[in-house]
């Protein structure tokens, strides 16, 4: 008797017995998953500890396998603690006479670490999964901008030039090679590869995006620059391009209708080490400092 006691108070599974679904006995590892006591656990029904979710079909099981009939042996449901937090076991079951009368003994692992590394994994496989798709996809796309790009480059060969539709022309295959580059990185993030950082000058860039946002944004929405030129930073340029973009771009969707005004900005500033923004990611020294701001 004292080596099968030591053997299930050492246990690393939660050894419990229900009677009439109340707990009459629960080993230490049954304790510490439940975060109750073995005096708490006495007489408490194992209903207050089963999720809502979980407990029509545990208590359906335990009354079939009181009343003989075959339900599975093994199978994982969610504890509630005391604490409140959710506990995922595996537990097998046996039907056994405990003082005489019917009774379940439970053999249960706390197998919630393992639940997470599954979800984990499953979130992993749909990231690999879209990012296949996202490649597939801009295969797709980068020949219907080699179309689009061959086509404006033919019809401006053939449109006398400085005019407004040899402009217009420009900006669409600007507009091309820049989608083209974004295709580019899509197919990089499907490849898992890192951005290519190289030395750009962000003002020009900068000019060109505003050229495109204006062409496409309502005569109400109102868009100033205040660029200083020169400086140069170690940047990806499709993504200074996405990020410009996106910004102006939600700032007049927020003014559609009422109209305002989005105003770029492009300065030097050289941050000191006391200054509040300094990390360890963002050192004191020089940077440039693009800012958007609008009415909406």
């Amino acid at each position: 008797e004292e080596q099968y006691r030591r053997l299930v108070s050492t246990a690393q599974d939660a050894i419990y017995i229900l009677q009439d679904g109340k707990f009459v006995f629960a080993n230490p590892e049954a304790e510490r998953i439940t975060g109750l006591s073995a005096a708490e656990l006495a007489g408490t029904h194992f209903s207050q500890l089963l999720h809502p979710d979980d407990l029509p079909l545990v208590a359906k099981r335990y009354q079939l396998r009181l009343a003989g009939e075959e339900v599975p042996d093994n199978y994982s449901m969610r504890v509630v603690n005391k604490q409140g937090k959710v506990v995922w076991i595996q537990a097998s079951a046996v039907v056994l006479t405990w003082k005489g009368q019917p009774a379940i003994l439970y053999v249960a692992r706390d197998i919630t670490k393992q639940r997470r590394m599954e979800a984990q994994l499953r979130q992993s496989q749909k990231l690999e999964a879209m990012g296949t798709l996202a490649g597939g996809i801009a295969h797709d796309f980068n020949n219907i901008l080699a179309a689009i790009m061959g086509y404006a480059e033919l019809s401006l060969d053939q449109t006398p030039s400085h005019g407004p539709v040899a402009d217009n022309l420009e900006q669409v295959i600007t507009a091309c090679k820049r989608a083209r580059d974004l295709v580019r990185q899509i197919l990089s993030f499907s490849r898992h590869s890192e951005h290519e950082l190289q030395p750009l000058m962000v003002e020009p860039l900068v000019r060109e995006v505003l050229g495109l946002i204006r062409a496409t944004t309502p005569s109400n929405i109102d868009i100033t620059a205040d660029l200083e030129k020169g400086g140069m930073v170690m940047a990806d340029p499709v993504q200074i391009h996405r990020l410009l973009m996106n910004l102006c771009t939600n700032a007049a969707q927020a003014m559609e209708g009422s109209g305002g005004s989005i105003k770029v900005s492009l300065k030097r500033v050289e941050l000191a080490a006391n200054d509040p923004m300094v990390s360890p990611s963002l050192p004191p020294g020089p940077y440039l400092r693009l800012s958007v701001a609008d009415t909406g």
